[in-house]
């Protein structure tokens, strides 16, 4: 009997088997529908075998006889829909989830509603190392396929002004580092964590960590490059042209990605370097979702259907198109660019936590645009949280500082506080927007803000709408290029009776936007008694989202799941 490998979300990297058949003879009973969310890769595959999964439950007892439909979704497209269906909408509401690595499963389990939801054990029907792809000459002249490059060496020759001509190829210009979005994309979220790791190793203080960062950051030239889109000239591009690889980037993807890029046949092709730091591997779980939603009978089929692709013909599609088997030494066999017998450390998986803090951090560096965060300082945010002896405003004050220290010195970013006043406006600009190296009293605005947050005080009601109003005024007004957020924290609802009301405060907000200057508003709604309808549709109106923190300890993780995507 086949084993099914299961990988626990442990954070160490645990890899177990079992043996568990099911019976081969007999008749399925019930029936369930089976709704799989799957990643778009991924899902090109499984889809073609849905109809099979379902005759082959139909002679193995102890099963329900099932419908399956596989839909191609990414993470945040599931994110999306499982979200509607925990606010009551459970219309084709997903039962099962396959993305193409488990690292989105612990992304969204950030957010503790997605983590009721998402189990913490699952079965592993493939797996995929990150690499760097580069275009195969120039992976030669790094040695390939012999020798393969740490991170720090490339980050190093990128950082030289020689650049290839230090590897006698000044034809090729400088040494590009290119970076998919890893808040999007598989390989930039798995090379993301494994840059973080490698800097994080041996570093106490934050500042040392940020200046580590800050280099790496440095030595990426664009942090939106892909393998199809960075590399894509080499499918058309003749290798014996001078110039056909001047200023070609490499760029971490999936080696799945670059046996499917050199399987249609390119004029170059483009080799995986497999960097001996040690990167993530992009393992594909099956998450039958634990949800009100789905039945007994949808979840032990989302076991059968792990199963099924594991032992029948399925796993030879996933393997035909780039995927190697659940055990990641399961070579990728034949395929031009790829070494059967790397990579040779793979590190463990990080804990959610340091997935949470990488992200925040890296796309803090990264960010554009600006950033206007505001608190909400009524009185009932000083209530005290049991679980942490911490009041609700400490908690909530601890995220701001916890956050600060890894935003580049040219973002954009502001810090406003919230009550009823008796006269006058019901805001405090205790940092106006602004760059955060801008000189403000004797020191910077990052200074400024890190300074000024221990200091706030609790008191008063909350005055949600007009400070809405306000906050988004004022980030429109002084609008950059990139992502312009305003972050709402509040514990409690609108009780200033001077105030428009909620519709007013929605209308307002469509008809002063401006298409060619969007501003998003992302809400988090802290504790039980906030209004987390009206935060959801302010967040809905101005294209942002809106985040629960039903337990206020989890604030800091929403805060930074809020900032990341």
């Amino acid at each position: 009997m086949l084993a099914l490998v299961l990988a626990l979300t442990t954070g160490v990297g645990l890899v177990a088997t079992r043996d568990r058949g099911i019976a081969s003879s007999g008749e399925c009973s019930g029936e369930a529908a089976l709704r799989i969310n799957a990643a778009g890769p991924v899902a090109a595959v499984l889809d073609d075998y849905a109809d099979d999964f379902d005759e082959w439950v139909e002679d193995r007892d102890g099963l329900p006889c099932t419908t399956t439909k596989v839909t191609s979704v990414t993470a945040q497209g599931f994110s999306a829909a499982v979200g509607r269906a925990l606010d009551g909408n459970t219309t084709d509401a997903p039962t099962t989830w396959v993305p193409d690595s488990a690292l989105w499963r612990a992304v969204l389990a950030r957010d503790p509603r997605m983590a009721q939801v998402l189990p913490r054990t699952y079965p592993v029907v493939a797996s995929t190392p990150v690499v760097f792809a580069a275009p195969r000459p120039m992976a030669e002249a790094l040695g390939w396929p012999d020798r393969q490059p740490s991170w720090q060496q490339l980050s190093a020759l990128a950082a030289d002004p020689k650049g290839w001509a230090a590897l006698k190829h000044p034809e090729w210009g400088r040494m590009r580092l290119e970076w998919p979005n890893p808040l999007t994309a598989t390989a930039g979220l798995g090379s993301t964590v494994a840059v973080y790791r490698d800097l994080a190793i041996g570093v106490e203080a934050t500042d040392d960590l940020r200046r580590r960062l800050v280099t790496a950051h440095n030595a990426v030239s664009d942090a939106t490059g892909d393998l199809s889109g960075a590399l894509g000239t080499l499918r058309t591009a003749d290798p014996a042209d001078a110039e056909t690889l001047r200023d070609l980037p490499i760029v971490p993807a999936t080696e799945q990605e670059v046996v499917a890029f050199n399987r249609a046949k390119p004029k170059t092709e483009v080799a995986a370097l497999y960097p001996t730091d040690g990167w993530a591997v992009s393992e594909v779980p099956v998450l039958g979702l634990d949800a009100e939603w789905v039945s007994p009978a949808q979840r032990r089929a989302s076991e059968a259907f792990a199963d099924f692709v594991v032992q029948g013909p399925a796993q030879a599609a996933m393997k035909k198109v780039g995927w190697r088997a659940a055990r990641l030494d399961s070579a990728v066999t034949g395929s031009a660019g790829v070494v059967a017998t790397q990579p040779r450390y793979t590190p463990a998986q990080p804990s959610q936590d340091v997935l949470a803090r990488t992200l925040q951090n890296w796309t803090a560096l990264d960010r554009r645009g600006s950033l206007l965060v505001v608190l909400d300082t009524s009185g009932s945010m000083k209530e005290l949280v049991a679980t942490t002896g911490q009041s609700r405003l400490d908690l909530a004050k601890g995220a701001v500082l916890a956050s600060l220290p890894f935003f580049a010195d040219e973002a954009s970013v502001g810090l406003w506080t919230f009550s009823r006043a008796e006269s006058g406006r019901d805001w405090v600009e205790v940092v106006p927007l602004g760059r955060l190296d801008r000189r403000v009293g004797g020191g910077t605005a990052r200074d400024t803000i890190a300074a000024a947050v221990p200091k706030i005080k609790a008191a008063n009601d909350t005055a949600l709408y007009e400070t809405t109003l306000a906050a988004v005024a004022a980030v429109r007004e002084s609008w950059q290029p990139g992502p312009n957020t305003v972050v709402i924290i509040s514990d409690g609802k609108n009780e200033d009776p001077g105030s428009p009301s909620l519709e007013t405060t929605l209308q307002r907000l469509v008809d002063g936007a401006d298409p060619s200057t969007p501003v998003e508003v992302l809400t988090i709604a802290l504790g039980s008694s906030a209004d987390a309808k009206a935060l959801n549709n302010i967040a809905a109106v101005t294209k942002g989202r809106a985040f629960t923190a039903a337990q206020p300890e989890d604030l800091e993780s929403v805060f930074l799941t809020a900032l990341t995507g």
